[in-house]
C-alpha cells in the first residue's frame, strides 16, 4: 500500500492531492450542514408529534420503540437523497463521458460509479441519518407523559429551544466557515 501512496503521489503531485483533500473537506463540511438542518426538522417534527408520542408511550411503547420509529424516518430520508445523489451523479457522468470522448483520454481516466462509490454513499448517508436524527429522536422520546397529556392541545411538552438553537447556530459557524475558506481558495 505505500507503494500505490508513493505512486499517486508521484503521479498526481503533492499539490493535486492537497487540491482534492481540501475539496473533500469542504464537501463533508456542506454534509454536516445538511445534517444540522435535517436535525432541525426532525426536532420540528417531534414537537409537532409530542401528544402521539406520549399516546404511544402511554399505550406500552417503549423508549427505545419511539427512537427506532423516528430514526427509520430518518434513514428513509436519507436513504432518498442517496438515491436521488447518485441518479444525479450517474447522469453528470454520463454526460462528462460522452463529452471528452473526442478528446482521446488516456486509458485510465476511467470514471464510473463502481462498488466502493455504493460502499462509501451507503455508509454516509447511514452516518449522516445516524447524525441528524439520534439526538432529536432520544431528546424527543424523553418528555415528560404527564405534562403532555394535561397539556390542553398546546404542544409545549416538549422544550427543544437550546438544542434547535444550538444546531442553527452550528449551521451558521459552519457556513461562514466554508464562505471564508472558498474565499481563501478563490
Amino acid at each position: 500500500t505505500t507503494e500505490v501512496k508513493t505512486y499517486i503521489e508521484e503521479f498526481l503531485g503533492g499539490e493535486t492531492i492537497r487540491a482534492l483533500y481540501t475539496m473533500l473537506a469542504a464537501v463533508s463540511g456542506v454534509l454536516l450542514i445538511a445534517c444540522a438542518n435535517v436535525a432541525n426538522l426532525v426536532l420540528a417534527r417531534a414537537a409537532g408529534r409530542t401528544r402521539e408520542l406520549a399516546v404511544r408511550s402511554a399505550i406500552g411503547a417503549t423508549r427505545w420503540r419511539l427512537v427506532r420509529q423516528m430514526l427509520a424516518e430518518v434513514l428513509l430520508l436519507s436513504g432518498v437523497g442517496a438515491g436521488l445523489g447518485l441518479a444525479i451523479a450517474q447522469t453528470a457522468i454520463a454526460a462528462f463521458n460522452r463529452a471528452i470522448v473526442d478528446t482521446s483520454p488516456p486509458f485510465w481516466l476511467d470514471i464510473r460509479i463502481d462498488a466502493t462509490v455504493l460502499a462509501f454513499v451507503t455508509a454516509a448517508s447511514l452516518l449522516a441519518a445516524l447524525a441528524a436524527g439520534l439526538l432529536p429522536a432520544w431528546r424527543a422520546s424523553s418528555a415528560d407523559l404527564g405534562a403532555i397529556m394535561n397539556d390542553e392541545g398546546r404542544s409545549t411538552g416538549l422544550r427543544l429551544g437550546r438544542l434547535s438553537r444550538g444546531l442553527v447556530v452550528a449551521e451558521l459557524a459552519l457556513s461562514f466557515g466554508l464562505l471564508v475558506v472558498s474565499g481563501l481558495v478563490i
